[in-house]
């Protein structure tokens, strides 16, 4: 048997923002949404930040979606590349980076890691 799919980012959202819109029918103001939350979850949100979700004109963090039921939306982390310590997306191409470069990124890479 396979694993079920994490859906993707936009349908989540999607389920936040219908989510909230059927929390604004039942309870009639964001006011009444944001308390609403508040028991549920114990987290505090602002009414004008749940409007701007619900309207598109902000994203969904992870604690409201946690809030509202649905999975939170996984970030990857990138690893800094020894050679310049910057991440890319494609291969390196700096050349002839000095040494003190290599260690300095190899230290903050692994600074990260042990956070």
């Amino acid at each position: 048997m396979r694993p079920q799919k994490t859906p993707a980012r936009p349908e989540i959202e999607q389920k936040a923002r219908e989510g909230l819109l059927e929390l604004k029918e039942r309870f009639f103001t964001w006011r009444g949404v944001a308390e609403h939350l508040k028991e549920k979850s114990g987290l505090i949100f602002d009414r004008g930040f749940l409007r701007r979700v619900a309207n598109r004109d902000r994203g969904a963090p992870n604690k409201l979606l946690v809030a509202l039921g649905l999975p939170p939306i996984r970030q990857a982390l990138a690893d800094v590349c020894p050679r310049c310590g910057v991440v890319h997306l494609r291969k390196c191409r700096a050349r002839n980076m000095p040494e003190w470069v290599s260690r300095a990124a190899d230290w903050l890479a692994e600074r990260e890691r042990n956070l």
